[in-house]
Formats: structure tokens, C-alpha cells, sequence
């Protein structure tokens, strides 16, 4: 089998990947061979994969539906707003994932967490922007664009993230054999299909905005509470960033890329994410983004010493002295906006400042750091445990105090986030009929993993 041809025999169950195409069933027990690895190429599947999703991007960015005409969309709205069969199918594609996926080997900061979390950022933008067209299949794609993380270590082997791109082939791939189960127009299944195969490239990596829709709630799990959570996992006990302060005057006006060797603090990746987010059609996502901006700058100033803060706040700083920095100064270190500047400026109110201070005076930082990445439906293995306190060792004096105080904040903060996506869940509940899509998904969310 190892000598064969590459394209139709790189997985071990090819063959029965194409006898199962169109039965969910066997679709899914294949699945289910892939989580457990096996295969017997893995190189020769992504090099497939490859040509498979160029192929696909071209010829989806070159047909009708990437950027539809009247004509087009409205073919469209009807079958997906006309037909309660038809708006069911939806819904049983979206409780395969949700009943089946989740559960598979999670991976840091790509886990059955951050799936559920895309998929009520998901709601909440259908429900508060009133999407009501043929666009809601955006869903689908804010649901399922991750599936490749789940199990991608144990198809590719070794210990780390595979590349972003090849992460989006395995979703692809993954989206397709199950979506291939569904009898779907083909605009609605190729553009469900783009927006998995584009995810990694965000917001600005097409016209489409299905596909902006769908990155767009990706996007929104880099900031605040959520974002600090992953980083804590990802980078902390999974990456080789560090708690300690770097301290350099090159920082106050430029940001290293995340993951370059440049990178060397958590601090430093979650700064760069709230300064260079890319824009969103929508108005509800970009509510929500900037408020968890400013939870992410509320915890770099409270989990820092003033120096780093004015490295931190440089670009604030000077502009609130009326020194405003140019542009053509600045790499990866965009301004802030006032609002949310102002926002960061004005702190944290007196209820959640006095539990934060009870939280850091009665728990040790390793306490708070295991409640941090021990969430609800999150990843953790004991390797990353164990990285995590080695880094906190590493910290000296008052370091421990401010990044205690940190940690009880993001806790207090994400406590409030949980709330309110439950909220966004039981109102789904009221807002759309049973068998829609939203409320078929929210109902999953509630009943199986209790948002």
C-alpha cells in the first residue's frame, strides 16, 4: 500500500473513505480510524490535500457563488429559508459535529472548548446583526473550521501544532466527507467548504462574507478572557514563552510576530492580537471585540510593574502627551483606539477589584493558573502543567503578586463571559423555531455542555 498512488491510497481506509462517501455512518467510523491515526502516509495526504484545496479555492474564486449576484443569492435564500426539510439538514450536519467531534484529542487553544465558544460567537452575531439569508450557513463554518485541530498530532505524529495551513486541509477534508453525507446545493456546500479552507487567513483573506463571518468569530476567541485563557495554555504550557518581563526599549513601538524567534512572552503574543486585529462586517463582533480588548489590556496592566506598562502603553502614553507617534514609527504596534484606551484607562470596578484582591491574598499563582487552563471542556495534559509551573518558578519578588492579580482577573472575567454566552444560548432558544439551525445548535450547546 506504501507503494501506491498517493492521492487515492495515502490513508490507510481509503478505500473505504470512498465506499463510505454518502453514508454517515460508515463516514463517520472512518473518522473515527483517522483520530486514532491511522494512516499510512501522512506527507503524501497533506501534498494531496494541497492540490485538492488549491484546486477547490481557484475554481470557487473564479465561480458564481464566491461574491453571488441577485439571481444567485436568492436561489440560495430559498432553499435555505424556504424549506423546513431543507433547514433541518442544516441542523443534523451541525449536531454531527457537535455530538461527535468535540470529543476527540484536543490540542492547546483548539480544543472542544474553542470550538463551542466559535459556535455561540456565531449565534450571538446571527441574532444581534439579524442575519436572517442564506448567510447563517456561516455557522456551519465558525463550527467545524477547527476539526483538523482535534486530532492532527495523532495523524502527523510528534508533539506539535502542525502548520496553519495544513490544519486547514485536515478541516477540509474532515467538512467534506461529512457534508458529502448531505444532499446540499453545491453554493451552499462549496461555500461552507471555503470558509474552513480559508479560516487560517482571516478576515481579509477574501470578498466572501460568509467566509469574513465565519473567521471573523475565530478571531473574536484572541481577546479577553478567552484569548488570555488559551495563551496561558498555548504559550505557557505548550509554547516556549515565558511569564518573566522582557523588558527592551525596541518593544515600546515594535512587536515581534507571534510564534517568530523575536517572540518571548505571553504578554508580548496577547498584545499583539488586541493592537493588529483584522476588521469585521460585523457590527456586533466588533462591539464584542473591543470590550474584550480592554480586558486584555486591563490585564497587562495589572499583571505588570510600571515600567513595563509604559513599555506596554507607549503609543497611549504618548499620544495622551501629545507626542502622537507616527505611523511609519510603528511595526505591529497599533494604537489603540480612545474608546477602548479610555476604557482601559478608567480600570476595573469595585466589586471585581476587591474579589480579585481576595482571590490573589488566598490562592498561590499555581492555584489560578490551573483554574485558568483546567476550564470547562478545555485541553490540558500534565506535560503542560508541569511547563507552566516551571515558569512560574521563574518569577521573582513581586512579579508573583501582579501576575496573581492577573490570574484572579481573567478568572473573574471569564466567569461573567461564561454567564453571558449562556445567556446568548437560552435565547437562541426563544428567538428561532424548533429545527432551525441556530436553535438546533444552541440546544446541543445547553444540553450537552452546559452553556
Amino acid at each position: 500500500m506504501k507503494g501506491s498512488n498517493v492521492k487515492t491510497k495515502s490513508l490507510a481506509t481509503a478505500q473505504q473513505i470512498e465506499e463510505a462517501r454518502g453514508n454517515l455512518r460508515a463516514t463517520m467510523a472512518v473518522i473515527g480510524d483517522m483520530i486514532a491515526g491511522k494512516f499510512v502516509d501522512p506527507q503524501g495526504l497533506i501534498k494531496s490535500l494541497t492540490n485538492d484545496v488549491e484546486e477547490f479555492e481557484t475554481s470557487f474564486l473564479e465561480g458564481p457563488y464566491y461574491q453571488p449576484d441577485a439571481t444567485t443569492i436568492a436561489g440560495m435564500n430559498a432553499w435555505v429559508s424556504n424549506s423546513e426539510a431543507k433547514e433541518r439538514k442544516l441542523s443534523e450536519i451541525a449536531d454531527v459535529f457537535l455530538t461527535h467531534l468535540p470529543t476527540a484529542r484536543n490540542t492547546p487553544g483548539h480544543d472542544a472548548r474553542h470550538i463551542l465558544k466559535d459556535a455561540i460567537a456565531a449565534i450571538e452575531i446571527l441574532m444581534d446583526d439579524k442575519i436572517d439569508d442564506y448567510r447563517q450557513i456561516f455557522l456551519i463554518g465558525a463550527l467545524t473550521h477547527d476539526v483538523g485541530r482535534l486530532f492532527e498530532k495523532d495523524l502527523l505524529g510528534g508533539t506539535d501544532l502542525s502548520p496553519e495551513s495544513e490544519h486547514a486541509k485536515i478541516s477540509y477534508m474532515v467538512v467534506k466527507m461529512i457534508l458529502d453525507c448531505f444532499e446540499l446545493p453545491k453554493g451552499i456546500r462549496d461555500t461552507i467548504l471555503f470558509s474552513v479552507s480559508k479560516h487560517t487567513k482571516g478576515t481579509i483573506a477574501s470578498n466572501n462574507e460568509v467566509q469574513k463571518l465565519a473567521a471573523t468569530c475565530d478571531m473574536m476567541q484572541l481577546f479577553g478572557s478567552e484569548g488570555l485563557s488559551r495563551f496561558w495554555q498555548a504559550d505557557i504550557g505548550s509554547g516556549n514563552n515565558r511569564l518573566v518581563p522582557y523588558c527592551d526599549p525596541i518593544r515600546r513601538t515594535v512587536l515581534a510576530l507571534p510564534g517568530s524567534k523575536d517572540e518571548v512572552t505571553m504578554a508580548e503574543h496577547a498584545e499583539f492580537f488586541v493592537r493588529n486585529s483584522y476588521p469585521t462586517p460585523s457590527k456586533t463582533a466588533m462591539k464584542i471585540i473591543d470590550r474584550e480588548k480592554v480586558v486584555t489590556g486591563l490585564y497587562l496592566m495589572l499583571s505588570n510593574s510600571s515600567i513595563m506598562q509604559q513599555q506596554t502603553f507607549y503609543p497611549e502614553l504618548e499620544r495622551d502627551a501629545g507626542r502622537p507617534i507616527a505611523n511609519t514609527e510603528i511595526q505591529f504596534k497599533k494604537p489603540f483606539s480612545e474608546k477602548v484606551w479610555t476604557d482601559i484607562k478608567e480600570g476595573i470596578d469595585h466589586k471585581t477589584h476587591k474579589t480579585m484582591i481576595e482571590m490573589a491574598d488566598r490562592d498561590s499563582l499555581d492555584t489560578l493558573a490551573m483554574e485558568i487552563v483546567a476550564s470547562a471542556h478545555a485541553g490540558i495534559t500534565i506535560n503542560e502543567i508541569e511547563n507552566i509551573n516551571r515558569r512560574i518558578k521563574e518569577l521573582k519578588g513581586g512579579e508573583i503578586r501582579l501576575h496573581k492579580l492577573g490570574a484572579a482577573y481573567i478568572l473573574i472575567e471569564r466567569e461573567k463571559l461564561d454567564k453571558h454566552h449562556a445567556s446568548v444560548v437560552a435565547r437562541a432558544l426563544t428567538t428561532y423555531p424548533e429545527g432551525a439551525l441556530a436553535h438546533s445548535m444552541a440546544k446541543v450547546i445547553r444540553e450537552k455542555f452546559a452553556f
